[in-house]
């Protein structure tokens, strides 16, 4: 009963658990991460301390790192042991400024999904009509979490979560598109560059119909 009021928004694999992150509908509790283990029995349920959607939800497999989107285009990262014995976590790491150029289709800032791939942190905004935009960022570690960034690309209308897939030596980047339950939602498939521009490029799509797809994209 106590998660009636929660809406499931991002999913993520890390080593044996799977985080799925959710947000309080009338917006009175804190966003929540639930972790469950491979036979998706619930393990913990963890209290963040924010009351944002967590649209986009990443684990980060070098850094051992659990990254959330935020409030106004901000993104936090957790230190991922900490969701196993603990009922409220703090972000050891958040960045408010990282989103600050990322509108979406409302006006407002947002980050709308991410994604953590070779050491880099990707984040999006979701636009209705026109392309979005996708900023690069260098995970830095070493002394302290520090985000640097490396570039931008134009990504499609519509996204609501982005993985990679490697095959061949060849990397694919993949686009869940979607909006309202009685749209059709597509998967969108890119061959990846740094200086990919999706209003140009090349692609090929795998189609449902009449769903929406609004989830982090993740291949085992």
């Amino acid at each position: 009963p106590e998660l009636n009021t929660m809406v499931p928004q991002g999913i993520a694999l890390g080593g044996e658990y799977t985080y799925v992150s959710m947000y309080d509908s009338l917006k009175l509790k804190k966003s929540i991460i639930c972790v469950l283990d491979k036979e998706c029995k619930l393990v913990n349920k963890v209290n963040l301390d924010c009351y944002s959607h967590v649209g986009g939800i990443s684990y980060d497999e070098v850094n051992n790192l659990l990254w959330v989107s935020g409030t106004n285009g901000s993104v936090r990262a957790y230190d991922v042991s900490d969701f196993l014995d603990k009922t409220d976590v703090e972000a050891i790491y958040v960045n408010e400024d990282i989103g600050s150029d990322l509108i979406n289709y409302r006006g407002q800032q947002a980050i709308s999904y991410l994604t953590v791939e070779d050491n880099k942190l990707y984040v999006g905004n979701f636009r209705l009509y026109t392309n979005g935009v996708m900023k690069i960022y260098n995970i830095d570690c070493e002394d302290g979490i520090k985000l640097e960034y490396s570039n931008e690309i134009n990504v499609p209308s519509k996204v609501q979560g982005v993985t990679f897939y490697n095959t061949d030596q060849t990397k694919y980047i993949l686009f869940a598109r979607s909006y309202g339950t009685c749209n059709d939602s597509v998967i969108q498939v890119y061959k990846y560059s740094d200086d990919m521009d999706c209003s140009k490029d090349k692609y090929f799509t795998l189609s449902s119909q009449h769903s929406s797809i609004s989830f982090s994209l993740i291949f085992l």
